[in-house]
């Protein structure tokens, strides 16, 4: 009795560990590429995302941005506002009062993922939003 209660126990962190590992296997072809974002279900943005940068341009308001993006592991990243175009700066002034965003990506369904972002320091904003990785 005692060797099949472990071996179901060891079966069943097995189970785990390779659940997680395939959705952080998961969460990796979203590091570089082509984006559009979806707020409630309406089209927000288009980012555009390598190693080291992100840049994001919101066509209803012609604001652009770059993000400074660092990998926290495969399922979660830091943005750190780097940059905005002219029209960036017009709507939010000079001030760079942008504090840094983690990004968690909490469900991958096929070519797209659903993420929740909270800014450091301000841990009751949550900003949610579906991601769309272009073909």
């Amino acid at each position: 009795m005692k060797k099949r209660i472990i071996l179901i126990y060891v079966l069943f962190l097995g189970f785990h560990f390779y659940s997680f590992s395939q959705d952080s296997l998961a969460c990796t072809k979203f590091k570089i590429g082509k984006f559009d974002t979806y707020i409630d279900g309406e089209f927000s943005s288009k980012v555009t995302r390598n190693e080291k940068y992100q840049k994001e341009y919101m066509p209803k308001t012609g604001i652009k941005i770059k993000l400074k993006i660092i990998w926290i592991n495969d399922c979660s990243y830091k943005l750190i506002f780097v940059n905005g175009n002219k029209k960036y700066y017009q709507m939010f002034g000079k001030k760079n009062v942008n504090p840094d965003l983690i990004v968690t990506i909490i469900k991958v369904d096929g070519n797209e993922y659903y993420h929740e972002s909270r800014f450091v320091g301000d841990e009751n904003f949550v900003y949610k939003a579906k991601i769309v990785k272009s073909k």
